[in-house]
Formats: structure tokens, C-alpha cells, sequence
């Protein structure tokens, strides 16, 4: 297996005299990390080729050897998979997680920082990247009863699969997560602070290069340890890319992209009566009947419902924003047009 292998490659692209492929592993914001045939390079993406789009960890790049101290970053490969949120803030716009993922480990833990909603929003959030969600719960050796997590987590996912570990068994991790890796994979792990997410990593990676700190006795909320993203590479068993702890996860894409998060819901949704059935007292609606018969939890309906609002209101808003951008895009246009005009005006004949 080639260096390129090694990183994940498995496409073609042209290239140059002069060019090589490579993969982000860090962004450092004014530069990046990237890995290389040549080894650890340091580039830049040239101003005049941004076109809006910046590079993300786990992106693919041609690059170019300036025979500077920053390599160029000439062009950014189409990308297999992309996990993607909404940015935090006020501004509707994506923030891209990680690209080219095979596999991402939701990390939550066996204790009162576990949550089966925000379980259900990073799978949704996973599912539509392209890549596999795998739901990881850690700290079992702290777990009073490390079944009734494991049976949550499966309730809520029943189409994944869920792992339960502690992640200060070394072992016990690679065993339990052998599956999903593998020369050339690239896995992700995602999740809140404090999971011991950073631990599972130290546990892949079989040292301690990632800073971890203790959670709050309190609430079992944890510190951030991780501050950037970043691509490690497993010795002999992939890639690995790790994310700050993420307080809340707001989604990116439409309606359509709750339908894997909730697979039986959305089976059920399609033998009601009605086409336009909104779920709440209309006649023949199969969602309505599995609730009553108790073949269905009304809190995970409850759930299915609100994210599919929050979904159809992002994407409303999307088209809001996109519209307020064509516009400030024409009237910009418009302003340069008129100052070339007063700048240079017809001749009189």
C-alpha cells in the first residue's frame, strides 16, 4: 500500500507538472497541515482561488510546491462524504465537521450526560453526510447498569449499530471497534465534552497525545480538550479525525433527512390513509394507531416531529438567505456598473 493509500486516496485526478495530491489533517486557520508522498507539508489556499470554498480536515487537494515555506493548495477534490452543521451563531450558514469519513463514532456516555435526542440529531446529522453513524457508549465501567444504556441507545437506533465500552481498556476498545477500521478508512468521533472522547483516541491511537481533563462531579458535564480538528493516523489500522466537544449540534439539509434517524416512523408514515396526514387525530393514520397499541414511544414521535420542523424551518431559512445573497450580489453588480458609466461616459455625437 502507497503513502496515498495509507491517507485514504482511491480516486484519479490530473495533474500538472509540479502538483501532488494531498489531505488536510489541520486547519490552523491562516494555513494549513497537509499530508503528502514528500511527508507533512504546510500550505495555503491562494486568495485568488478561494471562490467562497476554504478546505475542511479529511479534504483531498492538489498541491502545488511553491519552494516557499507554504506549499499552494491549487485545487480542493470532490468529496465523497461530508458531515456538516449548521455554524453556531446568528448567520445561516454550513459548518463542515469532516469530509471523506467512512465511519463516525457518536461517543456519548454511560451516565447523566447521555441523551437519546441529541443521539438522534448527530445520526441525522450522519446519515446525510453519506458516511456510517456507530453509536460508541463510553465510561461502562462506571455504569451501575451498562445494559439500559446499550437497550436506550438500540430503542432509538435501530438500524446501527451500538457499541458499549470503557475507553481505559485499550483492548477492550480495539476489540470493540475493529470492525470499523482498517487500512485507508478514515473514522470520525464526535460528541459533547467530557465523554471521554479524547480518551477512546489515546486508546486507538496506544499513547497519550491527546490532553484529557476530569468531568464535573455535579453534573458529569465535561472540559474541552480538544481544540481543533484533526486528522491522527492508527498505527497500521486508518485514520482517525478528532472534534472539539460540540454543546449543540444544529442541523443542516431538509425534512428528507430524518427519515434514516427514524426508520420505523417514517415506515409507518407511508401505510397512512392520508398522503397529507400530519400524525395527530386523522383517521387511518398508522403513526397514531402504533401509539396507541404501545408498539410506539410517544416521546421519539414527539422527537421525529420536532426535528423534521427544525429541518423544514433551516431550509427555509437557507432560501431566505440565499435569496438576500443573489440580491446583495446584483445590487453590488449594479453600484459597479453605474460607477463605470460615471467613470466613463458616453461621447456625444
Amino acid at each position: 500500500m502507497n503513502r496515498l493509500e495509507q491517507i485514504g486516496w482511491t480516486g484519479t485526478a490530473e495533474l500538472a507538472e509540479g502538483q501532488f495530491i494531498g489531505r488536510v489533517s489541520a486547519d490552523y486557520g491562516i494555513h494549513f497541515e497537509v499530508w503528502a508522498e514528500a511527508g507533512v507539508q504546510r500550505a495555503i489556499l491562494p486568495g485568488k482561488n478561494r471562490e467562497g470554498v476554504s478546505p475542511a480536515v479529511g479534504d483531498f487537494v492538489i498541491l502545488e510546491d511553491s519552494h516557499d515555506v507554504f506549499w499552494l493548495i491549487r485545487e480542493i477534490l470532490p468529496r465523497r462524504t461530508e458531515l456538516v452543521r449548521q455554524a453556531a451563531g446568528q448567520k445561516t450558514r454550513p459548518q463542515v465537521i469532516g469530509t471523506n469519513l467512512d465511519t463516525v463514532f457518536v461517543v456519548s456516555s454511560m451516565n447523566q450526560e447521555f441523551n437519546v435526542r441529541r443521539l438522534e440529531r448527530y445520526i441525522t446529522a450522519i446519515e446525510r453526510s453519506g458516511a456510517t453513524p456507530v453509536v460508541v457508549l463510553n465510561k461502562a465501567d462506571l455504569a451501575e447498569d451498562p445494559e439500559s444504556y446499550l437497550k436506550q441507545a438500540r430503542d432509538v437506533a435501530p438500524n446501527i449499530d451500538v457499541v458499549g465500552l470503557s475507553a481505559l481498556d485499550p483492548e477492550g476498545v480495539s476489540t470493540g471497534l475493529a470492525k470499523w477500521l482498517g487500512p485507508g478508512k478514515t473514522i470520525a468521533c464526535v460528541g459533547s465534552s467530557g465523554v471521554g472522547k479524547s480518551t477512546l483516541i489515546n486508546a486507538l491511537l496506544g499513547d497519550e497525545r491527546q490532553r484529557v481533563a476530569d468531568i464535573r462531579l455535579d453534573d458529569d458535564e465535561g472540559r474541552h480538550t480538544t481544540t481543533r480538528r484533526q486528522l491522527f493516523e492508527l498505527p497500521g489500522v486508518g485514520l482517525l479525525l478528532d472534534t472539539p466537544g460540540m454543546r449543540e449540534l444544529q442541523l443542516w439539509g431538509d425534512e428528507s433527512d430524518a427519515e434514516e434517524a427514524f426508520p420505523e416512523i417514517e415506515e409507518l408514515a407511508s401505510e397512512c390513509r392520508f398522503a397529507d396526514c400530519e400524525h395527530e387525530s386523522e383517521p387511518g393514520c398508522a403513526v397514531v394507531g402504533a401509539i396507541k397499541n404501545g408498539d410506539l414511544d410517544i416521546a421519539r414521535v414527539d422527537a421525529w416531529r420536532k426535528l423534521k420542523a427544525e429541518l423544514a424551518f433551516q431550509a427555509r431559512k437557507t432560501d431566505v438567505a440565499a435569496q438576500l445573497d443573489e440580491k446583495r450580489r446584483v445590487k453590488t453588480m449594479m453600484a459597479g456598473y453605474k460607477k463605470t458609466q460615471r467613470s466613463h461616459p458616453k461621447r456625444k455625437n
